[in-house]
């Protein structure tokens, strides 16, 4: 019999004389499969297209369906779907079949259902190279930043902001391709894990941008400090403190520091110097050029500053203040203010002690005598008391210097904490970030792109699939 309607290619009846019917009819069907439940392990993912057939209306007493029989084996059945392993697409292609007979007992009757279930496994070759491979060499190209110099700042923002963007606007084409899904797939969870990756390293070029700006502007803040505040005469005034502290940095104990204890010294006590002035400075003090400076010449190069500073002056010896030490009118004299009540110790020789001439008492070496007698040298620091007390010194000798620099310039204490504490911190930091992120950045990404391979087994799966399909050998020609 000819087929008729939609879907019938004909049909063929025959009945026996014992009055057994057979018929066969062939029919044409449209399976579709909805892959969208599970799109976890895109583009690494395989899926299932089932399928069931049987009657609706007739029970198994009437209509009992299953597969047709294999000519060959009665006792098998035949291939449900004829050419099932040569239907391949560029994207995706089938591996395996499996096909069954299931019967289904129902409260009006018991119904017999042929069953048929095809694997198929997606090629992922144009989804790593349209979007994982592109996310990988942004995040390279945001790398390339933290060897750009950092005063170009244009260069270097602009680096991240294009990697941010084409990232991006990546993201949203993969997003667009996809159907919407409960959870997000591999590659999304990937290419977004990139752009978290193209925003840190923007992030962190704009920090060591912010820790530039703040280096400029210390600098600028410094050069406008050195000529308001003297801080030669600064360590004069404090130099029991400053022999205090640079004994602290004598870590043999031989009475003597170089360059860098020097520096560090300075740099402990608060007093912004740049390398190559503290160096002069040590060297004018080194007088046997023997590249250290023991502390009787730290202390002989104190006061010789002194005298440099500040010229002779003659002092009426009956003009005298009352409850002052000679030193403090020494000091008086030369033009600073006096030492402080609790500096002028209690060994300091009074008035009725020592009767000085006005020509003795008008000469610099009788200042530097008197401020030696009235501030001996301490014992070098050798316990961890000592070493804390030093830096206690230090502590006090900073601050000091920073309420004097403040407010000699007249300057708030937000500028104040600006100055002393957040700025140099933050350029402290932010100084060497980028040579921290050159290291750290690709090791934790190298790291996050392998664990997130490993998921997938890298692939290795797929690719044993794909290898065993004929038609897909085939195309790719392997």
């Amino acid at each position: 019999m000819p087929g008729r309607g939609y879907g019938s290619r004909g049909q063929l009846v025959h009945i026996s004389p014992s009055g057994q019917v057979w018929w066969s009819s062939q029919m044409e069907f449209s399976i579709t499969c909805n892959v969208v439940k599970n799109l976890t392990n895109l583009p690494f993912d395989q899926h299932t297209c089932p399928f069931i057939m049987g009657s609706y209306s007739d029970s198994d007493e009437r209509v009992r369906v299953r597969w047709r029989r294999d000519s060959s084996n009665r006792s098998l059945a035949a291939t449900a779907l004829v050419n099932w392993d040569g239907a391949c697409t560029a994207e995706w292609f089938p591996y395996m079949l499996t096909q069954g007979e299931v019967t289904y007992d129902y409260v009006t009757s018991t119904f017999t259902y042929a069953t048929a279930q095809v694997a198929f496994v997606r090629s992922p070759s144009s989804w790593i190279s349209t979007y994982l491979v592109p996310a990988v060499l942004l995040v390279a190209i945001a790398y390339l930043g933290f060897y750009i110099d950092p005063a170009a700042q244009p260069a270097r923002i602009g680096l991240g902001i294009t990697s941010v963007l084409v990232t991006v606007i990546n993201l949203q084409s993969l997003l667009r391709a996809l159907p919407a899904t409960t959870e997000q797939p591999w590659l999304v969870r990937f290419v977004m894990t990139c752009l978290m990756f193209n925003v840190a390293a923007l992030v962190e070029q704009t920090m060591v941008s912010y820790g530039l700006q703040a280096s400029k502007w210390l600098k600028s803040e410094m050069d406008l400090m050195r000529g308001a505040f003297n801080w030669k005469r600064f360590l004069l005034q404090s130099a029991h403190e400053v022999t205090e502290v640079f004994k602290s940095f004598d870590k043999n104990n031989d009475g003597s520091i170089d360059h860098v204890e020097f520096r560090a010294g300075l740099a402990l006590m608060g007093l912004h110097i740049d390398k190559k002035e503290a160096d002069d400075l040590f060297d004018s003090m080194d007088e046997n050029g023997s590249k250290t400076i023991t502390f009787d010449e730290l202390e002989g190069a104190l006061n010789k500053v002194l005298s440099e500073m500040v010229p002779p002056k003659k002092t009426d010896k009956k003009k005298r203040t009352p409850g002052m030490t000679n030193t403090s009118r020494a000091m008086v004299s030369a033009g600073m203010p006096p030492l402080p009540q609790g500096q002028q110790r209690q060994e300091a020789v009074d008035d009725a002690a020592i009767i000085m001439t006005a020509a003795e008492e008008n000469t610099m070496d009788t200042v530097s005598a008197l401020w030696l007698k009235t501030n001996p040298p301490p014992p070098a620091a050798k316990s961890l008391w000592d070493r804390i007390f030093c830096v206690s010194n230090a502590a006090k000798v900073r601050r000091d210097y920073t309420k004097g620099m403040a407010r000699d310039l007249g300057k708030d204490m937000q500028w104040h904490f600006k100055f002393f504490t957040l700025f140099p911190m933050v350029v402290l930091i932010l100084s060497r970030l980028d040579h921290y992120a050159r290291v750290v950045f690709p090791a934790i990404f190298l790291i996050v792109v392998l664990v997130s391979l490993d998921e997938q087994t890298f692939g290795a799966e797929q690719g044993r699939i794909l290898d065993s399909i004929g038609c897909y050998q085939e195309l790719t020609g392997s």
